[in-house]
Parts: structure tokens; C-alpha cells; sequence
């Protein structure tokens, strides 16, 4: 650990080692041992006390039920959004599907005429079991 990397964590952690991540607390007791960082450890222990010292203000009971009435505004309109794009997506796929099928019954249905008076169907001609007949 060097100097400014002490400085960091002095700035984002405070003066008291216990506050720290456990993986930087050892080298930096060991860092402070070595080095005069007092100084610094003095200023951010002054700025400690001054963020302790402020003031805490509980929410009061109309800003809390404002908070509480806008989440659930947001709530359900993000549900309807969602519920109107999913009603959207089955809609589009319905629709790509019948497209499709009508395409494909368009190609695969074999022209009129083409093959005579036989009957005809896109799998091939009919075969009249009852009379006996074959192609």
C-alpha cells in the first residue's frame, strides 16, 4: 500500500480501520505503523465527527404516503404498458401466421385445370376408393 492508495480509502472509508473492507484493514495498520499519517488520519477523523454530528430527519407521514402513492402510480402503469405490448406481440403473431399460411397455400395449391377433371389437392390426386379406380 502506498500513500495515495491510503489516502483513498481514508477519503472513502474514514479514520476508523473497522469500517473498512477486511481485505485493506491489515496492510493499512501495518502502512499506518510505518509512515507518519496521523495528519490525515486526524483530518478524516475531524470530518467523521462532523458527518456524525449532522442532523437525521425522519420523513414525514405525508412524504411517505406521496412516495408510497407515486411507486404504485408507476407500478401499474409499467403492468399496463406491459400487458398492452405482450396483447401487441401475440397479435403480430397471429397475424404473421395466418400471412404465412395463406402464403403457402397460395404455392403449394396446384393450378386449376392442371391436371384434367381429376380431383386434386396439394398432397395429389384423390383416389376414388369406391369405384375403384387409380390414376
Amino acid at each position: 500500500m502506498n500513500l495515495s492508495r491510503f489516502r483513498q480509502l481514508t477519503e472513502a472509508y474514514g479514520a476508523d480501520f473497522f469500517r473498512w473492507p477486511e481485505e485493506y484493514r491489515a496492510s493499512a495498520r501495518a502502512f499506518a505503523a510505518e509512515h507518519d499519517v496521523t495528519d490525515l488520519l486526524e483530518e478524516t477523523h475531524q470530518f467523521d465527527a462532523l458527518l456524525m454530528s449532522a442532523a437525521r430527519f425522519s420523513p414525514t407521514q405525508a412524504l411517505t404516503e406521496t412516495i408510497i402513492r407515486k411507486g404504485e402510480q408507476q407500478f401499474a402503469w409499467r403492468r399496463r404498458w406491459r400487458r398492452w405490448w405482450i396483447g401487441m406481440g401475440v397479435l403480430a403473431v397471429g397475424l404473421a401466421g395466418g400471412l404465412s399460411g395463406a402464403v403457402a397455400v397460395a404455392v403449394i395449391t396446384p393450378q386449376q385445370g392442371l391436371y384434367g377433371e381429376d380431383p386434386v389437392t396439394a398432397f395429389g390426386i384423390v383416389q376414388n376408393d369406391a369405384a375403384g379406380e387409380t390414376p
